[in-house]
């Protein structure tokens, strides 16, 4: 028989012992050898009936195993094959197996030899496959095979997608959360608070923004409940929401001074997660500035690599948004050259229903205000908006998000360096009603890492 199709040793991860029982009658062997060894070079584990005898005194026993462990049953139907009561032992045998454990996953194959009219099949074994041709017996067998094993296949590509996540995630983390030899490891999670006057009919709620907001309070919920689950052992301590310091702050050298120090005091030692962007967290502004190696509030565009917010209107100063140009549009920049920055601009959707997209920045980097001998690290989530900054966080701790995760992992290769990476979030606007936020997440896509 042409065409033969090798399985290799694919077939052994199958629950059966065997693939196929075949089931003859010894006048008939000339006929079937020929079958059984195809099967056995397609790389199927077909057991040969003649291999019996019942001189042993365990013959049945050892028909029975073999019956049982086997997943399909051919039996070549021939005049011989009627009369003889070692066929009918052996097929008899097969269907009490069939009928008591999965009927509809074993199959009985019934290859009719030419000389036998249709007439003399048995009946109940009429209803089975009736293959017309020794090659279209090999047929069936092979697809029935490939077809478990693309089910057997799916599933242990569902167990090893399980165990690449939790690889992968526990690789991004572990140096924060994994454990240490000093004891319970901890991660401190700061939010960041920006009181404004109040004003009726704000989108943020009757009093304005006064600590976090809805974004914010999902980005601790998501990763709180991401270390609860993956890291039990670690102690998450979700610190305080800091206000932010305005332009009277930053005008006053002493006051401006003793802020920092203590902010830089809480950042000491520590392995951190910074939930919000620069221009509303002074610990984003404070350890990207350490990082960078430039001052902190600067107005002028300071920031020579890596990635950079624009907006249209800063609320306060800083070193990581940059005043939107005319020529320009709001968005996410890459500092290529300080002359030509590869832009990302924000896309907001026109009304309800509508598709919009904006971009956040996740920095993971060495805590830069540790002791001598100390270690710990920071990851910040850096959002245009609170959607983007949600984004990050479901980009680090969600299955949904795995796909994106790896192709981040796949870039982020070397562990100890520091990097800004621009993740993107496509987000629909779900209602009309100003007194709530409406956007809601619909992807959330990994786009460029850089090193800083």
């Amino acid at each position: 028989m042409a065409g033969v199709v090798q399985l290799g040793e694919t077939a052994m991860i199958s629950e059966f012992e065997h693939d196929v029982f075949v089931s003859f009658a010894h006048q008939d062997e000339a006929k079937v050898r020929p079958i059984f060894e195809v099967l056995q070079a397609c790389g199927l584990r077909a057991f040969w009936s003649g291999s019996l005898s019942t001189a042993d005194p365990h013959w049945f026993r050892k028909l029975e195993e073999a019956l049982s462990g086997s997943k399909n049953f051919m039996v070549y139907m021939s005049p011989a094959a009627i009369s003889s009561q070692w066929v009918r032992r052996e097929w008899e045998t097969f269907l009490e197996c069939y009928n008591s454990s999965d009927p509809e996953h074993r199959n009985v194959f019934v290859l009719q030899d030419g000389s036998l009219d249709d007439d003399r099949v048995p009946p109940f074994l009429r209803r089975f496959n009736r293959p017309r041709s020794p090659e279209q017996l090999v047929a069936g067998v092979v697809s029935d095979t490939l077809t478990d094993l693309k089910f057997e296949l799916a599933a242990e590509g569902e167990k090893l997608e399980k165990a690449r996540e939790y690889y992968r995630r526990d690789r991004f983390w572990d140096r924060m959360a994994g454990g240490s030899s000093e004891g319970k490891p901890e991660v401190h999670i700061f939010t960041c608070g920006r009181g404004v006057p109040q004003r009726e009919g704000n989108v943020r709620g009757r009093g304005g923004r006064t600590n976090i907001d809805m974004w914010d309070y999902q980005t601790v919920l998501d990763i709180t409940h991401f270390f609860s689950s993956r890291y039990p052992g670690t102690t998450i301590r979700i610190e305080d929401p800091v206000g932010k310091l305005q332009g009277s702050d930053l005008e006053d050298p002493a006051r401006m001074w003793q802020q920092l120090n203590w902010r830089q005091r809480m950042l000491n030692n520590k392995n951190c997660v910074i939930i919000g962007s620069p221009d509303v967290s002074d610990f984003s502004e404070i350890l990207l500035a350490e990082i960078h190696g430039i001052p902190p509030y600067a107005e002028n565009r300071v920031k020579e690599k890596g990635f950079v917010i624009i907006k249209a209107k800063k609320t306060s100063p800083g070193s990581f948004y940059w005043q939107k140009e005319p020529e320009e549009e709001e968005g996410v920049a890459l500092i290529r050259d300080p002359d030509e920055p590869l832009y990302y601009p924000l896309r907001s959707p026109s009304g309800e229903g509508a598709c919009g997209r904006m971009h956040g920045i996740l920095v993971v980097a060495r805590n830069p205000f540790c002791t001598p001998g100390a270690s710990a690290w920071i990851v910040i989530l850096s959002g245009f908006s609170g959607v983007a900054t949600n984004a990050i966080a479901k980009l680090l701790t969600h299955k949904d998000c795995l796909s994106e995760f790896y192709r981040l992992d796949g870039e982020y290769t070397d562990l100890d360096r520091s990097i800004e990476a621009l993740v993107a979030v496509d987000y629909t606007l779900e209602s009309r009603i100003t007194a709530s936020d409406a956007r809601r997440i619909s992807k959330v896509t990994f786009e460029r890492l850089v090193e800083i």
